[in-house]
């Protein structure tokens, strides 16, 4: 019985840690890290816990920071570092693409689209007046659907908030 407790503690542990890493290996991750923690920057990290039945997504993750022009180029770097790394695998969608002075604004894009059944994670990022939105989701869902998950995850925190 104490064998059988252990193992099911131990399976757990290893789904919340494996479930924590979601876009783990993705330069994005780093980002995550290092400016959610920081003063005046607002993380939210979402699981298939709380998101069920509310969305097809599964893993949500965003991150609104106000960073300097140096930082802003280090995210759009780590964005557009994992968009070719995909790209380069052919396994991307290119979302929308928003460029102005020859710096990124917005980019948004998908990946794991080889497979039509299979999930797929986003990015999305854009920047305005120095203030960086930063999101990564995943689930099973096409590419054409992005933003109809996202308005469901809008009306779900409306919802949660007018309670």
């Amino acid at each position: 019985m104490k064998n059988l407790i252990g193992n099911i503690l131990f399976a757990s542990f290893f789904l919340c840690v494996f479930s924590a890493g979601a876009q783990q290996g993705l330069s994005i991750d780093t980002i995550f890290s290092e400016y959610g923690r920081q003063k005046g920057s607002v993380l939210i990290n979402l699981g298939k816990d709380v998101l069920a039945g509310n969305t097809k997504i599964e893993r949500y993750k965003c991150l609104m920071t106000d960073v300097p022009p140096e930082v802003e180029n280090r995210i759009a770097e780590s964005v557009r570092r994992d968009f070719h790394r995909e790209e380069q695998a052919g396994n991307t969608f290119m979302l929308k693409e928003i460029r102005q002075d020859g710096m990124v604004k917005t980019l948004y894009f998908a990946f794991g689209v080889q497979n039509p059944t299979a999930e797929r994670e986003y990015i999305l990022y854009n920047v305005k007046d120095g203030k960086i939105t930063l999101i990564y989701m995943k689930g099973k869902f096409p590419v054409t659907d992005w933003k109809d998950e996202l308005d469901k995850l809008k009306n779900l925190f409306i919802k949660l908030n007018n309670k």
